[in-house]
């Protein structure tokens, strides 16, 4: 029992549901003293758990900084034992699928709204460059007051579902899922196709298509159009129909242009009167960001139960042909050219442009590069070159996350050890730092995911050798400085030893304030020993 146990700023509470994967809890933040929920994930035991946490890590500082009043907050992430927590915020409401199955189905009227507030969410997340992936009712919850919170966002989501996966979860899941999906392949009409089938369930109480087993749903779903829902709610009104009908399209390319024009439908929807007369006068004779372009004399035989009056052109169509014909084969050719694997040397050359910009990001992007490489032909010289570059990457993110002090339990302890121990040495704790660079080196040596930090350790290590004994006030190393012997007074390897403290001095106390004073001292004392240029690494 989890109750009333504290894990990090985080009081459990009691337990707000379960599912196969994962634990939700109510929990209380201490400081901010505000309620969250709390959910637990198990990382799978063949995972590699560096990669995986440093992937959360950038994961959820991104979806910190969403803010959206249709998105449920995320506040923050942590480890405890073999599990990712998770805290999010705690939204005191129903379930979309808890409602539908507690009513049947929902009124028209405030399926609309739901939906609007779905596809505003989901506009603010496309901008963003940002899919859901897994936008289902279990997803949907609704305040008391009508709000509605999308929860459950993740970043990198796993696109293709595996066939031998056939549980009842999945299943359901699937159910959801454009087609396009199921293959692999998403983008942000495939959240719009999930919104489809999320309309379409809240306004029939069904699925259109029922989740038998993935070969059979993907092929439905490939191949059938959804039926109408006026066959089975006669009260639609029949651009809602078309609307739902329009996001279920199996091509992509037929769905709507974006989130945005589907959500100012749904306004327009909204704010028109259901009858027949403005049905007819909003999709026949005014423009609407659905069908913008298009041919309005379709909408109204469905209305009306009328053959278009006028047949179309036989030149115009051929023209228009023509043109839809030279588009086509135009998107295929860019498709072709964009999917076509770059060349390994191309790919080098991206990653080291990366790789020379500081910032974590373009780290990040460098080492998501040179991992293709690496699993393009692992024994490859390009891929030789690769984990080298790797390990030099992840050494440079390694130090500007030293210099910046900062670190979370999403991260290894050889990682967190580090951190201190720069600042140990930022602060001139010679010793305390070589100690803290010395365990990490014995204690971590047989990692192999923390290698780049157990190495440059040892390097750090062994360069503070000499400084170890040297006083860290910055008083007592100035009046050490300024006592230090001169050429005449030393032997070669006693002169040698004080050159390297004096080196140490410099590099790693130049632009302290505090240590100015003393800086200047070594860098004159320098000068008095020898002629050489100073050198550091």
């Amino acid at each position: 029992m989890m109750e009333n146990t504290q894990i990090g700023p985080f009081l459990i509470l009691e337990r707000l549901g379960t599912a196969r994967r994962q634990k939700v809890w109510r929990a209380r933040q201490l400081e901010q003293s505000r309620e969250v929920a709390l959910k637990f994930i198990t990382l799978p035991p063949k995972f590699d758990r560096s990669r995986a946490l440093e992937k959360l890590s950038v994961e959820f500082d991104t979806l910190r900084a969403l803010k959206h009043p249709n998105l449920a907050r995320v506040y923050g992430a942590g480890v405890f034992e073999d599990k990712v927590f998770v805290a999010t915020e705690l939204v005191d409401g129903e379930s979309l699928s808890g409602m539908i199955a507690r009513r049947g189905r929902i009124a028209a009227d405030v399926a609309i709204d739901y939906a609007r507030q779905i596809a505003s969410c989901l506009v603010f997340l496309h901008a963003k460059g940002l899919l859901h992936n897994k936008l289902t009712p279990d997803k949907i919850l609704v305040r008391d007051d009508g709000t509605v919170k999308v929860t459950d966002l993740r970043i990198n989501r796993k696109r293709k579902l595996k066939p031998q996966r056939q549980d009842r979860r999945d299943m359901e899941l699937v159910a959801y899922l454009a087609p396009e999906h199921l293959g692999g392949q998403t983008s942000p009409k495939s959240d719009l196709y999930s919104l489809g089938i999320v309309l379409y369930e809240m306004l029939t109480g069904k699925l259109p298509f029922a989740p038998e087993n993935l070969a059979r749903i993907s092929h439905h779903k490939r191949t059938e159009v959804a039926p109408p829902i006026s066959q089975t709610v006669l009260d639609c009104p029949i651009w809602l129909d078309r609307l739902v009908l329009t996001l279920l399209d199996p091509n992509p390319r037929r769905r709507p242009h974006s989130a945005e024009s589907v959500r100012l439908t749904l306004e327009e929807i909204q704010s028109a009167s259901l009858g027949q007369k403005a049905a007819v006068e909003k999709i026949g004779g005014s423009f609407n960001p659905l069908n913008a372009g298009a041919d309005k004399t379709e909408a109204l035989r469905l209305l009306r139960g009328q053959v278009p009056a006028v047949l179309p052109d036989p030149v115009a169509w051929y023209k228009r042909t023509s043109v839809l014909l030279l588009m086509m084969a135009t998107v295929v050719a860019i498709t072709v050219w964009q999917l076509w694997p770059p060349r390994t040397g191309t790919l080098l050359e991206q990653a080291s442009a990366l790789m020379r910009s500081d910032t974590p990001e373009s780290q990040r992007a460098a080492r998501a590069v040179l991992e293709q490489i690496i699993d393009r032909d692992p024994d490859s010289d390009e891929s030789v070159l690769a984990r080298r570059l790797l390990a030099e990457s992840h050494r440079i993110t390694l130090i500007e996350l030293a210099k910046n002090g900062r670190t979370n339990s999403l991260q290894s302890p050889a990682v967190r050890a580090f951190v201190a121990a720069w600042q140990d040495e930022t602060n001139c704790l010679f010793n305390e730092a070589w100690r803290r660079y010395d365990a990490i080196t014995v204690q971590h040596r047989d990692s192999a995911e923390d290698q780049y930090v157990v190495e440059e350790a040892g390097w750090r290590r062994d360069s503070l050798a000499a400084l170890r004994d040297l006083p860290y006030d910055d008083r007592a190393l100035l009046d050490w400085i300024e006592n230090s012997s001169g050429d005449a007074k030393l032997g070669a390897d006693e002169k040698r030893h004080l050159l390297f403290q004096l080196e140490g001095v410099v590099e790693r106390l130049e632009g302290s304030p505090i240590f100015a004073a003393c800086v200047a001292a070594a860098r004159k004392r320098l000068k008095e020993l020898t002629t050489q240029p100073v050198t550091s690494r």
